[in-house]
């Protein structure tokens, strides 16, 4: 599903942080779902 570089690897990680952190407590899974995208691809 995603072909990740070394950089984007490293990038995917602090992003996987943010998600399991920032967003844990959000209860509407979609809008959780769209934001980590989000900070993937930005």
């Amino acid at each position: 599903l995603l072909i990740l570089t070394q950089k984007s690897s490293q990038k995917f990680g602090d992003v996987l942080g943010i998600f399991y952190g920032k967003y844990q407590w959000t209860n509407n899974v979609n809008e959780t779902y769209r934001k980590y995208i989000n900070r993937i691809c930005s």
